[in-house]
Parts: C-alpha cells; structure tokens; sequence
C-alpha cells in the first residue's frame, strides 16, 4: 500500500497534563500532533492557505487546487514544489482565473469551495457495490494504518478502497 511519507518534521510532540478527577489529580503524558501552516501557489499566485499534518504535502496541494476548481485532471500538472518553510508550490497547465467561491461553515469553522463544484462539474458515479465484510476489512485496515490515532486520539483519516485492499490512506488533526 502507498503510505505518505513525512518530511523531517515531527508530526508529534509529548506533553505532560494534568488530570483531574473526583478521586484526585494525576500527571498524564500525552502525544500531540503538530499542524503547520502551508500556502499553496498555482503557477507562483498563493490561492489560499491552511495547517496541515506535514505529510502528504505534494498531494494535498494538488487536492486543495481540485477542491477549489483550479486543476481538474493530473495531465494539467507539471510540478510540484514542497519548501520546508511552509508553501506548496503547483505548477500546471490551467486557467488561472479567479473562481467564484462559497463560503461554508459547520462545526470545523468556517471554509470556501468554488460554486462550479456544485454546478455539475463532475460525471456521474459508475455503480459500485462493497459488502460488509469488505466494509469491516477496510475499517480494520485503515485503523491499522494510522500512526498517529493511537498515539494522539485526534486525527482523523481517509482511504482508497480497491481490489479488496486499502490502497492508499492520509490522515489529519
């Protein structure tokens, strides 16, 4: 399976709290996951920014650019460029126009999408069946990919379903 690799960045750091209940206070050590801040650039313009898990840094580039309507297949990119100083930059074949946006809002806070990707923007999906234990596989195969779950207790993650496996997994706080 294809794991993202991080960058010399730690993606943890312990901290020692304090715990207090009704039968008493406790030392407890805890590990913390680190968001950083990244711009991401098209074409050298910074389109947006946000903190991130340093990890899978190419890939989240490239997906925040599709989510706002700027790439919509991979043949557009041409090279991407991730400095440890916080930007991603992407460069591709694209119009660079700026996109009419949404703002949303739910319990994560606040966010922007482009109106086009929900305008029809898409092909409708090809039929797919998945049965529960394939469900049950994918569940345990993606809790056993996260390195940070256990340890943190405060990411959250996502995963490619293909040919009976766990094809890729991504996880962020």
């Amino acid at each position: 399976m294809n794991m993202p690799q991080p960058m010399s960045t730690r993606l943890t750091i312990r901290q020692t709290t304090t715990v207090i209940t009704p039968d008493g206070v406790s030392e407890q050590e805890e590990h913390l996951a680190i968001e950083t801040p990244y711009t991401i650039a098209l074409n050298d313009e910074t389109i947006g920014a946000s903190m991130v898990l340093p990890i899978g840094l190419e890939e989240f580039g490239v997906g925040f650019l599709f989510g706002q309507g700027y790439i919509k297949t991979p043949e557009e990119i041409k090279e991407i460029v991730v400095c440890p100083e916080g930007r991603i930059a992407v460069y591709a074949d694209v119009d660079m126009t700026p996109k009419e946006v949404i703002i949303t809002s739910g319990c994560g806070g606040t966010g922007k999408i482009a109106r086009e990707m929900l305008d029809g923007a898409f092909e409708p999906l090809q039929e797919c069946t998945i049965t529960f234990p394939e469900i049950g596989a994918f569940i345990r195969q993606a809790l056993q990919s996260s390195p940070l779950g256990p340890r943190t207790h405060c990411v959250h993650g996502c995963g490619l379903w293909q040919d009976g496996k766990l094809q890729v997994y991504y996880e962020d706080v």
